[in-house]
């Protein structure tokens, strides 16, 4: 419903009371360090979108009652065992008394069925749980109570305090690059996981470990009406997407070897570069590196390309039979929300993606098998079922090269995908997620996906969280969490207002790394937080503690002091520069300023005053790391300089004391143009962009094959971690 809007901070002291009780901050610090209040309009909007059911701020004071029974219930939803060891559970004063400890009986079931049976006792008039195992096994199990007809039920997660380390505690360093816009020998115009198998071969050539890439998970075609979205606002974070299958591996399509993909991408998805803007490098080492001209990939044309050759995949397994088949259904019968996803992508090619317009029992996540086309729905499972066997060997192979998967999981889930449409609890509707005001956005962002709900998730034991971790741990060796803050609080901004209007809703830490951590340790992969940016010191403890490594941009140390040497620690990944910021490239030479500039985001002299701060910061790391004195034609100096520049910076951060160097194979030759510009429109060709060398090229090139023979050597020499 719509309320009238006021304007300023809250003066109703029972509203900001609820707010809190429902973990609403009612106020917050901003990165400039001042007190900002949350006004009641975004107070009552937030509660809403939490399914308060408040109308009326005078509303707010019942509702308190109700919102302080339920937290003086007697069991907690989720319990965390940490290393196993279930705390000692004291039910609430009402409990004692009423028919002493011998009327109450509880016990855990453990994920295999079996039980562990609580040990009942009275102490200072509360009645005391105890587990009577010393430890229970890792796992998310279920604790059952009962007492005087009452009956209680909590999810137990028992998980280890630490994560995996990152190469065991050895410095590693790994390459990054979008998987769409890798290419090799084939002349796909677009990558795919064969190609991420080769990239990673190449780094484990020059003693990489790693290889790191952007998020690859389901998204729509072009058929399917959904506005296009990039990697970190998939369809479904549960689900791979088709576009990057290697058809040519696929055994139903290629008997005899033919190029398939090739053939079912024509050149026509594949865009030239914008009239008089280069796609590519303006500088670089030799000549020979020079871009031959990038195009964009657009991949939900490239999932409409690949539907006729997965329908023919998808009708000859059953046909042909054999042990693929049988895979097939083994595949099937143990993911049992798969044929679900299958159905509902058949809904969205049958109706497209706005729910508003499908039938109300589909709107309420029932697709009956009938009333939507069964062969889309068998395609759909069938690339889940071929992505999974094709990223399965990927990753075998790499292992076998001592190289692993860097994969990356997003935030959350476009509105109108999957995930929120068949786990609603878990998601709140009426607001979205973003980020308050800050010197890059001074209005605040609002990213435009629905918020995990605190309560509807955490009372049906994380099924989100667990299964999209679950999903994409399964075959990575490390995998980043994209705005780790997210485990502590999210940034709401109810419908109709402004990202500027919203408010911080609280998550449960300790749970959601609970799961982080058991999850990692089912698939043995260690966990990074991306965690740039306003991040509480409280999270950075946490994740410190938990063995998750956080992340340390060079570019931004290099920008603030280039006179001080790069020491990312050691619960730290270093990046020279990420996806959502400039290349070295282009940070050497200002172009980010120039694009925040044409954004909006900088005005003239704020602009001309960091360009003259960026041309002195340049000059003294170039006099740092190449001796090399100022020059008045500093475009020339960086050119000439380039390579050197960048393996003395490769190098530092290589002989630093951080747990893994990731390395953007685009700064192997320059690249000026970044993947993504945050806060940019379709102009920009966000996350579209192909890069200007293919693998084979890259392998060729004997100055990148220097830097990284460089880098290696210097990790060789890293402080190892303290005992």
């Amino acid at each position: 419903m719509s309320l009238p809007r006021r304007s300023g901070p809250s003066a109703n002291r029972d509203l900001r009371m609820l707010a809190r009780a429902h973990g609403i901050s009612c106020s917050y610090v901003d990165m400039w360090g001042r007190r900002r209040q949350v006004s009641d309009d975004t107070l009552m909007a937030v509660l809403q979108a939490l399914r308060v059911p408040l109308e009326r701020p005078e509303q707010a004071k019942v509702l308190l009652g109700d919102a302080e029974m339920d937290r003086a219930k007697a069991l907690p939803k989720v319990i965390v065992a940490w290393d196993g060891v279930l705390p000692a559970l004291r039910l609430s004063e009402p409990m004692a008394g009423r028919g002493l400890p011998g009327a109450v009986e509880g016990f855990v079931e453990l994920e295999d069925g079996s039980r562990v049976e609580m040990l009942v006792q009275e102490e200072r008039n509360l009645v005391v749980l105890q587990s009577t195992e010393p430890g229970l096994p890792a796992g998310m199990h279920r604790l059952y109570w009962s007492a005087l007809g009452l009956e209680a039920c909590a999810t137990v997660i028992s998980a280890p305090r630490r994560v995996s380390s990152l190469s065991n505690g050895k410095p590693s360093w790994g390459l990054f690059a979008p998987l769409y816009a890798l290419s090799d020998s084939r002349q796909l115009g677009a990558g795919d996981l064969t190609c991420l198998r080769e990239l990673g071969e190449l780094t484990a050539s020059h003693g990489g470990s790693f290889v790191a890439t952007l998020p690859f998970l389901a998204g729509y075609t072009s058929s399917d009406g959904a506005t296009p979205a990039g990697p970190y606002s998939p369809t479904s974070r549960m689900w791979w997407d088709e576009a990057y299958l290697d058809l040519d591996l696929l055994p139903e399509l290629n008997a005899d070897g033919q190029t398939l993909r090739g053939d079912a991408i024509s050149s026509a998805l594949f865009k030239p570069p914008p009239i008089g803007k280069s796609m590519g490098s303006a500088i670089g080492p030799p000549k020979a590196l020079f871009p031959k001209g990038a195009s964009l990939v657009d991949l939900a044309q490239i999932r409409s390309a690949l539907q006729v050759p997965l329908h023919k995949a998808a009708s000859l397994i059953e046909t042909l039979g054999g042990k693929r088949w049988e895979d097939f259904s083994t595949f099937l019968s143990c993911h049992p929300d798969l044929e679900r996803y299958g159905r509902f992508r058949a809904a969205v090619a049958a109706k497209g993606a706005d729910r508003k317009q499908w039938p109300a029992d589909w709107q309420r996540g029932d697709i009956q098998p009938g009333s939507v086309d069964p062969a889309i729905a068998r395609l759909h499972c069938f690339a889940q079922f071929a992505l999974d066997c094709q990223l399965r060997e990927t990753a075998s192979s790499l292992r076998g090269s001592d190289c692993g998967l860097f994969l990356d999981l997003p935030l959350g889930c476009r509105a109108d995908g999957y995930d929120p449409w068949a786990y609603p609890f878990s998601f709140a509707t009426g607001a979205t997620i973003g980020a308050p005001p800050d010197d890059f956005f001074s209005q605040g962002q609002n990213w435009g996906l629905p918020p995990p709900h605190p309560l509807g998730e955490r009372e049906a034991g994380y099924p989100v969280l667990t299964r999209c971790l679950d999903h994409s741990l399964r075959y990575c060796a490390a995998l980043r969490i994209d705005h780790v803050m997210a485990l502590q609080r999210l940034w709401w901004i109810p419908s109709g207002m402004e990202a500027k209007e919203g408010a911080y809703v609280s998550y449960s830490l300790e749970e959601q790394l609970a799961i982080c951590s058991l999850q990692a340790l089912r698939y043995n992969a260690a966990l990074v937080g991306e965690d740039l940016g306003t991040v509480t010191p409280v999270l950075r403890r946490k994740l410190a503690a938990h063995g998750i490594s956080g992340l340390e941009v060079a570019i931004f140390s290099i920008g603030s002091d280039p006179a001080r040497s790069l020491k990312p620690s050691r619960d730290k990944v270093a990046y020279l520069d990420t996806h959502d910021t400039a290349t070295f490239a282009g940070f050497l030479h200002g172009d980010d300023i120039a694009q925040r500039e044409d954004l909006g985001l900088l005005d003239l002299p704020s602009a001309s005053k960091q360009r003259l701060a960026r041309v002195g910061a340049v000059e003294r790391l170039l006099e740092r790391m190449c001796a090399t004195q100022a020059s008045k034609d500093l475009d020339y100096l960086l050119e000439t300089s380039y390579l050197q520049l960048l393996g003395g910076v490769l190098e530092e951060l290589g002989r630093s004391k951080a747990a893994m160097v990731i390395v953007n194979i685009e700064d192997l030759w320059a690249e000026r143009q970044p993947q993504n510009v945050p806060g940019s429109g379709p102009e920009h060709h966000n996350f579209s962009r192909r890069a200007a060398f293919s693998i084979e090229e890259l392998a060729d090139n004997h100055g990148a094959a220097k830097i990284l023979d460089r880098l290696t050597a210097s990790r060789a020499t890293s402080l190892e971690p303290d005992d």
